[in-house]
């Protein structure tokens, strides 16, 4: 599933950087709404999807809250921080 998002080797760095669990965990449909969700509210969602594959476990709804909440506490620039320093995006495990 994850070939249509990744080529061979980005597959390979997901492939060896995420546990089996978040991989088994992860629901194409799901991945497909937040990514649809992310292309209208930033320029990096490969970045995301890439770096932060494990936010893609979390229910479309469930993401959206998070991510709507996560640009409230950055501000109207939140996508030039994002763009600087994704680490920002791991705030989204607590929010």
């Amino acid at each position: 599933m994850l070939e249509k998002y990744f080529d061979e080797e980005e597959l390979k760095e997901v492939y060896e950087g995420y546990e089996e669990s978040v991989l088994a965990n992860l629901d194409e449909k799901n991945i497909q709404n937040i990514i649809n969700y992310l292309e209208k509210n930033t320029t990096i969602t490969k970045d995301i999807l890439l770096y932060y594959l494990d936010l893609f476990t979390i229910d479309v709804n469930e993401f959206i809250r998070k991510f709507e909440k996560l640009k409230q506490l950055l501000g109207e620039n939140y996508e030039i921080l994002l763009e600087n320093k994704m680490d920002y995006l791991e705030r989204m495990y607590t929010l």
